[in-house]
Order: C-alpha cells, then structure tokens, then sequence
C-alpha cells in the first residue's frame, strides 16, 4: 500500500521573527562594554576614594546617597545592553552581523544566523526543529544532517516563534513537539498523513 501525498493550500503568508533580547555582543562589544563599566565604576568611587587619601572625617567618606544614581546609570546601561543595544545605529557594530532574524514564507526559511550569515533552506529539505536542554537549537533536514544552528532566541516561547511561525505557514507539513503534559518545546516535525504514514514529501 503506498503512502497518501497531501497537498492543501499553504496557510499562511510571510511572518518574520526576531527576539526580544540582544544577541551576544561581538568580541569588540565586549571590550567596549566592560570598558564602560570600568570608567562608571571608576569616576563612582574616586570621590569616596579621594576622602580616604585626604583624611577626612569618616563621615564623609562613603557617600551613600550616591549610590541609588550609581545603580540607576548601571540599569541603564545594562537595559540599553540587553533589550535596545543592537536597535541602536551607534551600538549596532558592537553585535555579531547579521542580527538574529527568521523569515518564514510559502518557500521555505530564511535564517540571519550572526557569525554565519544569511542562509535560505526550501520545505523539501527541512524535517524538524529539535530543540536542546543547553545551547542553540537543531534545524534537521531530510537526510538527518543538520543544516543549521539555531539561536534560542528564535525559539524561545512566550511571543511568535520559529517553531509557531512555521506550523502557521504551513500546517499541512508540520506540527509543534510536545513535551511532557503535552506542554510545547519550542520545536517542530514532520506531520502525518491521515492514515499514519509520513507524507511522501517528508521522506
């Protein structure tokens, strides 16, 4: 008996994903970074460090009251790091290129993966997303290789995913993974036909 080849319309249209928090800063952001902190945590403690050289009266020399400023310019920095940093044009080079993004379309998935670069995959050669416990997520194709790493930061739930972009478009070759209690990973397979069988397509 052979296998049932299902061809439904595609669901969706195009649904674009980019997460929410900065990718990793490159290493040149990284310097950058921890510089700006040396010079704030610097010109923060000289005036308590100077009122210790100069001996003055010990109550002056930790100026409490400034450090709720020191902790406000610090969360600010950290903010503008962690959820703006690679929005900025004047940051934008402190990140790895090209930024995280995910294009999902009736063609298939292109990915902006930093480090690597913009790589395009077509559904004949995609069978799933297998998601890890640690580290960036598997993109498998047919022949089991695996064709991409992808960032968590695609995959994290809570807002449009990779995995919820791609049954959206198309549902007729894809299902979520499901986890204990039926609970979703942040992964994707291959969908089976009606009568249990892997569609032809998917093989």
């Amino acid at each position: 008996m052979g296998t049932v080849t299902r061809t439904p319309p595609i669901a969706g249209g195009r649904i674009v994903v980019r997460p929410i928090f900065a990718p990793p800063p490159s290493r040149r952001g990284w310097i950058v970074i921890y510089s700006l902190c040396a010079w704030v945590f610097f010109w923060g403690t000289l005036p308590w460090v100077l009122s210790i050289v100069l001996g003055e009266p010990p109550g002056t020399r930790a100026p409490s009251h400034l450090w709720p400023g020191y902790l406000a310019a610090a969360g600010v920095v950290g903010y503008l790091v962690a959820i703006l940093g690679w929005r900025l044009p004047v940051m934008r080079s402190l990140y790895r290129q090209p930024h995280p993004k995910a294009v999902v379309d009736a063609m298939g998935i292109e990915l902006h993966l930093p480090g690597v670069g913009v790589r395009r995959f077509a559904w004949d050669e995609i069978a799933r997303l297998r998601t890890r416990r640690n580290g960036p997520a598997d993109l498998v194709g047919v022949d089991g290789a695996v064709l991409a790493k992808v960032p968590n930061a695609l995959i994290a739930s809570g807002r449009p995913n990779l995995a919820r972009s791609v049954v959206a478009v198309r549902p007729d070759r894809y299902v979520r993974d499901r986890g204990w209690f039926g609970r979703a990973t942040g992964g994707f397979s291959r969908a089976p036909a009606p009568d249990g069988h892997l569609d032809e397509r998917h093989r």
